[in-house]
């Protein structure tokens, strides 16, 4: 019976050892997390949530279903090249951030309206750009041939439709460029 004492009591400490050191680190944790924004300190996944830095450049920000309309109109206004270069993205992807800077540069050199849509804050509009993927860069242009308007105005979310060109998924600058260029976006 003192053998088996001797066995148990200091697993039974280490345990409890194991215990208090445990919730020590989670204490300590959970200040850090909240000091530094971050949420799912006690389960879930931990994710930073960090403000959305702003770059220069004219990229406009699509969060809703009125400001997708508002877009729309805008590129059916506008005089010369009607393209319209859309970056999906979500705040919780770190490579879609990396990509904000590029694509807020390209906005500066190139002729064409961008535009990016949070696709957390504005699902319907992603739902119906067909998000596959993150972040995903597509190219839209307005159809001058009436047959083309009643094939893809059937899934639109307004009376401007819109056709995609061209779409690519994930972040790659030159094909991004190579893609724009191709379709006639000028400098």
């Amino acid at each position: 019976m003192q053998h088996v004492l001797l066995v148990i009591i200091p697993v039974a400490m280490a345990m409890f050892g194991f215990w208090v050191f445990r919730q020590w680190v989670l204490s300590k944790t959970s200040v850090w997390l909240s000091k530094n924004k971050v949420s799912g300190a006690r389960g879930g996944s931990a994710r930073l949530i960090a403000d959305w830095p702003e770059f220069e450049g004219h990229v406009l920000t699509v969060e809703s279903v009125e400001q997708w309309l508002e877009l729309m109109s805008r590129v059916a206004q506008r005089s010369g090249p009607r393209l319209l270069i859309v970056d999906l993205y979500t705040r919780r992807c770190s490579v879609c951030k990396h990509a904000a800077l590029k694509f807020a540069r390209m906005s500066l050199e190139l002729d064409a309206i961008f535009a990016k849509v949070d696709v957390d804050a504005a699902p319907h509009v992603a739902h119906t750009l067909g998000a596959d993927g993150l972040p995903a860069f597509k190219l839209f242009g307005v159809p001058t041939d009436p047959k083309q308007q009643a094939v893809y105005g059937r899934q639109q979310l307004c009376e401007i439709s819109l056709v995609q060109q061209d779409a690519v998924v994930g972040w790659d600058e030159d094909r991004i460029r190579w893609m724009l260029e191709v379709h006639g976006v000028n400098r």
